[in-house]
Order: C-alpha cells, then structure tokens, then sequence
C-alpha cells in the first residue's frame, strides 16, 4: 500500500482485529517477569533470598557505622551533606536498583551497600581531613574502605520482576513502554534494539515488592589499575611492564567499552609478598589475609 505522496508507508495499516491481537501480546510481554541482577554483599543476600528484598534504611546504614567507627552521626552527617553525597541528597526509600546484565551488577556490588560505602568514606575523610575533595584519588582510601569488608564479599543476586515493574530513573519510563512500542510498530529491528537497550542499561529502578528473588552469587572485589600499582609498591614503569606480561593473572569481566579495567582483589593480593602485604595491613590498620574469603559459591 502506498500513502497519498507516492512513498510506500513506514507502518502497515492493520485491522481492528490485529490491532487488538498486537496490544494484547505487547500487554501480555509488559508484565513478563524477566530476570534482572542487584548488587549487593554477602551478608544481605542470604537474608533477601530467605525473606525478600527489604532495603536497609539509608539513616540505619550510616548509623551503624557511625556506631562501629565511634564517629558521631552529626559529623558524618556533616560530612556527607559537604561533599553532596547521594545518601543525603538522593536517598530514595523503598526502592531497589536492578539491571538486565549481571557482570555491571557486579560492579555495583563492589560498593553496596552504597550509603554503608559512602559512610566509610566520611568516616576515612574526617580521619584523614587533608584529602578534601581529592578523596577519590586516594588508592590508600580505596583500599582502606574495601579493607573494611573483605570478610563480606559483593554478591550478585538474580530476581524476577516484570518489565512494567521497571523504571528508568531519569524519565520515569518502564522497560515495557519502549518494548510495547517496538512490538506496535512491527519493526524487528526496533524491537531488537529496544531489547538490546534493556540489557545494557546499568540502572532500573524497581518497587522491592515487585521483585522475586532466585539465588545470588559472590563475585571479587574489584582493583582497577591505580589501586593495583600502589598496592604493588613498584614503579609505574616495573607495573605496566609486569600487567602486560600477565603477572597479575587474569582481567576481570567488562560490561561494557565504558568499564575500567580491574583484577579479582584476591587474585591481586596473593600475588604481593608477604612484606608487601604486612605493609598494607599496617596502612589500613586492619587484617586482610586472615578475613578474605573463601572461593565464590553460588546459593539457590
């Protein structure tokens, strides 16, 4: 069928009939329960799968490690309002943050809870005052907040949730809207894109009762390669020269162009030599090697 202007028309003209049979599957798809990935830590994921997910009050992360540290929950509080962090700006209750592929869950997971990291960063800031806002170029900071849970390793958990359920966070649009939209179109190839989008999103926000956890895996702390090359204690020049021969074992996955390269933490740190690794326990003031854990296991 050709339109009035001679071209032949972008869209076929359907029927009433496939038209109401098109919106009933793009309906039927919306509420689908896909499987979708939240970043988290080992000792959460146990008790989501167990009963459910039940996001821990921002306040109630940043109180416990106000308690742990002996720091006051004013100076933290200060803190985190002073470098604008996202518990204090942005701290959106009821809600769980999901995406469609699980190896960028697994960076999420390097830092979740993320007002429990941003809280021992504020604790890491206020103990070390002339870092200011250079905070996040200090390896040693990085190292000492990971240091501060390696005996609680990220873990990615997989759940169910419908596509209508999920939420992008800067329009408010569902990963169905745009699915339902290719469908009623008849394109394949926008419906292909729209499901390839779906995947590569890092962030969906979904309501905790519209997802159903399956099992959840823990996966390495991550060390991208500033965090390596102080951990190593060598020369830039001897670091770059020793990673490409692969000295440091094997990358970590990528989700993406945009990942910074990394290393499993473990990987990295049973490669430094037991000075080396003294040295490290003394910087951060706390154990490593007795309080890493054991091989990732998976748990259904």
């Amino acid at each position: 069928m050709k339109s009035t202007n001679g071209r032949p028309d972008a869209r076929p003209h359907r029927s009433i009939d496939e038209a109401v049979d098109v919106t009933n599957i793009a309906d039927a798809i919306a509420h689908t329960r896909v499987p979708i990935f939240h970043g988290t830590r080992a000792s959460l994921a146990e008790p989501i799968l167990c009963g459910g997910f039940a996001p821990l009050p921002v306040t109630k992360q940043i109180e416990d490690v106000a308690a742990q540290y002996d720091v006051s929950m004013d100076d933290l509080m200060e803190d985190l309002k002073a470098y604008n962090r996202f518990a204090v700006v942005d701290a959106r209750p009821n809600t769980a943050f999901v995406t469609g592929d699980a190896v960028k869950a697994g960076s999420w997971a390097d830092r979740a809870p993320e007002a429990t990291w941003e809280a021992l960063w504020a604790v890491y800031r206020i103990q070390n005052p002339e870092i200011g806002w250079d905070w996040n170029m200090s390896d040693e900071g990085h190292l000492w907040v990971l240091a501060q849970r390696v005996d609680d390793p990220p873990a990615v958990l997989e759940a169910r949730a419908p596509l209508v359920a999920l939420r992008n966070r800067n329009n408010g649009r569902t990963a169905a809207d745009g699915i339902r939209e290719a469908i009623e179109s008849g394109s394949t190839d926008a419906l292909s894109t729209e499901l390839e989008l779906f995947r590569a999103s890092p962030e969906w926000l979904v309501a905790p009762c519209d997802l159903t956890p399956i099992s959840y895996q823990t996966v390495p702390m991550r060390v991208d390669h500033d965090l390596m090359l102080f951990m190593s204690g060598e020369s830039k020049e001897t670091f770059v020269e020793r990673l490409r021969a692969g000295c440091w074992g094997e990358p970590g996955a990528s989700s993406g162009p945009g990942d910074r390269p990394w290393h499993p933490f473990e990987e990295v740190w049973a490669r430094l030599s037991s000075e080396r690794q003294t040295a490290l326990e003394e910087i951060v003031g706390t154990p490593i090697t007795s309080r890493i854990s054991v091989e990732p296991d998976t748990v259904a």
